[in-house]
């Protein structure tokens, strides 16, 4: 039998483990959210069922001013980057496995959130940008 871990080599572990559990079940939610969204249209839409999604530069209500519900194309981009930055934070935990790997992630997540609240100042009340390709206009 192995020699047991020290406590603290122990709490990082399962401090390890809960948080790749907690990205793990977001990533899959994201995932099951990008796929649900790609098939789906735009509440204004003659098609648009129940399960519509609420895309347009003028939507009212919580989204109100959210940039990535300008357009499908910046909604599924957005998914896109989140997802990326969950993932990429998840495995850098199961790489290195111990503080270092923890606080890049927190340090990948927190730029994620600086990120997303840039966008949402700089995007989310022009009504010019509407889709993917007229994110050039910032520059």
């Amino acid at each position: 039998m192995g020699a047991a871990l020290p406590p603290r080599q122990r709490l990082t572990r399962t401090v390890v483990v809960g948080l790749v559990s907690i990205l793990a079940l977001l990533s899959i939610m994201l995932m099951a959210d990008l796929v649900i969204a790609l098939g789906a249209e735009a509440c204004g839409h003659p098609d648009a069922n129940s399960n519509c999604y609420p895309w347009s530069p003028h939507a009212e209500g919580p989204i109100e001013g959210a940039w990535n519900y300008h357009s499908k194309s910046l909604y599924l981009f957005a998914g896109g980057v989140h997802l990326t930055f969950v993932v990429t934070a998840m495995l850098t935990m199961i790489r290195w496995r111990n503080l270092r790997g923890i606080l890049v992630a927190v340090c990948l997540l927190g730029t994620h959130g600086v990120a997303h609240a840039w966008a949402d100042q700089a995007i989310g009340s022009r009504t010019d940008i509407i889709e993917l390709s007229d994110l050039p206009k910032l520059l």
